[in-house]
């Protein structure tokens, strides 16, 4: 499976990570595994891995892409962390979590899976 789902629950964190060659299909299959998965605490942050996958998304992705984020945050109350360092493709993802986190502070893009955890687990700054 092209996008594949873990719960660490000694971090708080469920981690999503995508490898090979990844469709719009594949992300919706996985959020709603997750969204179905009653089993997953709510109160988690999350982290999706995506420097594995091969394919970028199309510009006409980017929407629904953040729409599945913004599902993702429906449910959970954690922050999102997106990791990519794949060139060619930080960009999509920069756009990706701009427009998911919407003036907030809840969503952001990292290089490396070392820097999203580091902020995923800092105390979240009031307001």
């Amino acid at each position: 499976m092209p996008f594949n789902y873990t719960v660490e629950p000694e971090n708080r964190l469920l981690c999503m990570l995508g490898s090979g060659q990844v469709s719009m299909e594949d992300r919706y299959v996985c959020v709603d595994q997750i969204l179905s998965d009653q089993s997953i605490d709510e109160n988690l942050n999350i982290l999706i891995d995506v420097c594995q996958v091969a394919n970028c998304p199309s510009p006409g992705d980017i929407s629904s892409i953040i729409a599945l984020v913004e599902r993702l945050k429906s449910r959970f109350m954690g922050r999102v962390a997106i990791v990519n360092a794949t060139a060619g493709h930080v960009t999509i993802t920069n756009f990706i979590s701009f427009g998911a986190e919407r003036g907030g502070n809840s969503v952001r893009s990292f290089y490396s899976d070392s820097e999203a955890r580091k902020w995923l687990c800092s105390e979240m700054p009031p307001g």
